[in-house]
């Protein structure tokens, strides 16, 4: 229709929702969600729960000043798409990397140059995890950073000359799935900001842009995860909020660890060492374990940790003269 999704009321946006997924049923997996009465079913759940989403997404878009701009863009997968990353290496050898972001959101900055959030849809909650992150287990979200910050001709696809990447988001379709399990007149019952609590996104961004992000000037916030102290500045716990350097830095990280495993790719290293974080193990969940040459029973996992922070040194006590007894 030529708007942007912040025109639209909250009661519009699902109207619109709902009848896009309606249609697209019968054409999913041959109607595969329309086969039985169970199918049926399942297929008003899922429309309901995308409905809710939706429903927060637009109440927060008051407060979020970025745009949804484009979605499931391709990077070196057609012709059209994006460019695939190319990371140089070592002896002329590259690390081509191709995948597809689900969606990009815009906030200009000028007419040149704009902020740009990557948000990708998983079906429940997920964080990064820091272990993993500081051992290069989480990649992919942080790699859309890359993609976006290397585009050589970003006017071509964004209509801007500079992209400065801003922040990348889990976004999670079934709100953590808790509420949707509660009785019907809980729900009915429940906030529309703890609804939207249900949906609040993941991941890291400029904490230079806050007041792009959360508009509100609030000490905590709702869509993204942030909390000031008193004085203003960001508490050091539940805070996906990063200051430039650091912001810059671990983005520079996530491109080193593509680096080295590309290198190490290259080098013919094929060794089995699964990881232990914890009681978490790689064996957990994995699909190979039949097929495996690695043995629990009798060789070790690979256990990471967060690097331990350097001691404080102690403050030396000033002693206090001792009281002359008297004469």
């Amino acid at each position: 229709t030529g708007r942007l999704w912040r025109h639209l009321n909250t009661p519009e946006a699902r109207v619109i929702l709902d009848g896009i997924a309606r249609a697209l049923l019968p054409g999913f997996e041959g109607g595969k969600l329309l086969a039985d009465g169970a199918a049926r079913f399942t297929s008003e759940v899922l429309i309901e729960r995308l409905e809710e989403l939706i429903g927060a997404l637009i109440e927060w878009m008051a407060q979020y000043e970025f745009d949804p701009t484009r979605v499931e863009i391709g990077f070196g997968l057609s012709l059209e798409d994006l460019p695939a990353w190319r990371l140089e290496l070592a002896d002329g050898r590259a690390l081509l990397l191709r995948g597809r972001i689900d969606r990009v959101d815009l906030c200009y900055v000028d007419e040149e140059t704009a902020l740009a959030v990557v948000m990708d849809y998983k079906s429940r909650v997920r964080k990064l995890h820091p272990v993993k992150l500081h051992h290069g287990l989480e990649l992919q979200l942080l790699s859309y950073l890359g993609v976006l910050r290397h585009l050589r001709d970003p006017e071509n696809f964004f209509g801007v000359k500079r992209l400065v990447p801003a922040g990348v988001f889990y976004v999670p379709l079934n709100g953590g799935g808790g509420r949707l399990s509660a009785a019907r007149a809980d729900v009915l019952a429940t906030s529309s900001q703890e609804r939207r609590t249900a949906y609040q996104h993941s991941g890291r961004f400029l904490a230079d842009e806050l007041a792009r992000f959360d508009n509100r000037g609030e000490a905590k916030g709702d869509q993204f995860r942030y909390a000031k102290k008193n004085d203003g500045s960001l508490s050091a716990r539940g805070n996906d909020a990063l200051p430039a350097a650091e912001f810059e830095a671990l983005r520079e990280k996530i491109e080193a660890h593509l680096r080295e495993y590309a290198g190490r790719i290259f080098n013919g290293e094929v060794s089995v060492s699964p990881f232990r974080i914890g009681s978490q193990t790689a064996c957990d969940y994995c699909d190979f374990r039949p097929v495996c040459r690695f043995d629990p029973w009798t060789q070790p996992f690979r256990v990471l940790r967060l690097p331990t922070k350097p001691a404080k040194e102690p403050i030396a006590k000033k002693s206090k003269p001792k009281k002359k007894s008297a004469a």
